[in-house]
């Protein structure tokens, strides 16, 4: 397949090694509703350079253009317009609901896996971990309650170090996460919009499409928090477990 990521086995030893000197944390995900320019408007100086903004003008080719990196002074937005997403799923139901898209982001995940790894790797798909699992969901729940949004909670607490409350042993872990705001949030169709803005990035190994596809991944949990004023917040948190 065209599309698969060609890996040796030196590509497998380096992937490790970045990981573990630098986890991977990317910036941010942000999908919005309200932010389509008309074609003739130019972004006012309020406007962060680090958003990659999408309008009818460019819907073909936008996704192609590399993302900015993300810096300390906040995260990288990826803002989606109305006329890119799908209409509107079933409406979210508590806490069902919300399990029902933490699954669907794991059977995505598992299928670009599948698509984009190599054969010879055996094993592509990452097992569901609870523990990560009950990570990503507080991390979720208390950027929404607290209204940040970051992988450094207010108090400085890392992704790692989150894992690490939790008892969970690690050789190396990662984290992703995606916001989504307005109607889709709502509904099931959040997670498809969140997994294609991740997969719609450049190749690299340290961005949201990097982490969903690096191949030194063993587990993943996922965790997904939403209120009734339109936001969704997903956190998935990967690692490399050690070999037994």
């Amino acid at each position: 397949m065209e599309d698969w990521i060609q890996l040796t086995e030196e590509d497998l030893e380096r992937a490790q090694r970045l990981t573990q000197e630098q986890p991977p944390m990317s910036g941010i995900i942000k999908i919005t509703l309200d932010d389509e320019l008309p074609p003739q408007v130019t972004p006012s100086a309020e406007m962060s350079s680090e958003q990659l903004i999408i309008t009818d003008e460019d819907l073909q080719t936008a996704l192609a253009e590399p993302l900015p990196a993300a810096s300390e002074s906040g995260p990288v937005a990826f803002r989606i317009s109305e006329d890119e997403v799908t209409p509107a799923g079933p409406q979210l139901t508590a806490n069902t609901g919300l399990s029902k898209l933490e699954q669907i982001l794991f059977e995505l995940l598992n299928q670009a896996r599948s698509q984009h790894l190599p054969l010879w790797l055996g094993s592509r798909g990452l097992k569901w971990h609870p523990g990560l699992a009950a990570v990503a969901r507080g991390h979720s729940n208390d950027m929404l309650k607290r209204h940040y949004v970051n992988h450094v909670s207010p108090e400085g607490i890392t992704a790692a170090q989150r894992i690490t409350a939790y008892n969970i042993s690690y050789v190396a872990c990662g984290e992703n996460i995606g916001i989504v705001y307005g109607e889709t949030s709502h509904t099931d169709q959040a997670a498809y919009d969140i997994h294609n803005a991740f997969m719609n990035q450049p190749r690299s190994l340290t961005n949201h499409r990097g982490n969903l596809l690096n191949p030194i991944w063993t587990h993943v949990g996922i965790g997904i928090a939403y209120n009734p004023q339109g936001a969704l917040v997903a956190t998935q948190n990967f690692i490399s477990a050690p070999m037994s």
